[in-house]
């Protein structure tokens, strides 16, 4: 458990609280871990109804499917990020949004309810603690911005580029690793794997990438090519 607090205390959701404080809010909050095996989905109904999780540990995808059993990789949760908010929506089905670990991983699961309204003794950690989530869902709805904008490109190409360039923001250099295989990154840019592999390949030979399996460098300036 101690470690656990640790591991958490680290992350935005907890961030200006001390390990003996979020011990005792996550008392409050009627919280608990759970350790979910690799390729093995998270489930949001039963007993985890209307709770959100916290990826403690590991990697978490969170893939759509359509009604045709079409599945898309809509984004890549890691440790710090918050899962299954939008499933607290009545009118969500179930099936159609799934949340599969790639690696064994362990999350953290909070009812919802608890986490926004302040326990009876209206205590400072618990105000605290909505802040730092209000403040998790604010980086989550500008990466949801990012995430239409690399999905609305035209282009293969566009979508390609626009991808590598918010990843090597995110890694604050032009040299850096995708945590997406081909195929992942084919259904993440809603795209055919064949094509994108056509496109990258391109890309390389005109000497505005390069690449090694999931590690990149960006070789041009590729925010001024169209």
């Amino acid at each position: 458990m101690d470690k656990d607090i640790k591991l958490v205390s680290q992350f935005l959701m907890f961030q200006n609280l001390q390990e003996q404080e979020i011990k005792e809010l996550l008392k409050c909050l009627d919280a608990y871990f759970i350790t979910v095996e690799s390729d093995s989905y998270i489930s949001f109904t039963r007993e985890n109804k209307n709770s959100v999780g916290l990826v403690v540990q590991g990697s978490v995808h969170k893939i759509n499917e359509n009604i045709w059993g079409d599945k898309s990789l809509f984004s890549v949760m890691h440790p710090g990020e918050i899962i299954g908010e939008g499933m607290l929506d009545e009118d969500t089905y179930y099936s159609d949004i799934l949340f599969l670990a790639v690696e064994e991983s362990k999350i953290l699961m909070m009812p919802f309810a608890r986490i926004l309204q302040p326990c009876k003794k209206n205590c400072p950690l618990h105000h605290q603690l909505i802040t730092n989530f209000l403040q998790v869902m604010v980086r989550k709805s500008n990466w949801f911005m990012t995430r239409l904008d690399i999905a609305s490109r035209k282009t293969i190409r566009k979508k390609v580029l626009s991808y590598l360039s918010t990843q090597a923001k995110a890694n604050n250099s032009v040299y850096f690793d995708i945590p997406l295989s081909r195929s992942q990154l084919a259904q993440y840019l809603y795209v055919d794997r064949s094509a994108l592999s056509r496109e990258l390949s391109a890309l390389k030979d005109e000497g505005i990438i390069d690449f090694e399996k999931n590690t990149y460098r960006l070789l041009e300036d590729i925010t001024k090519i169209k």
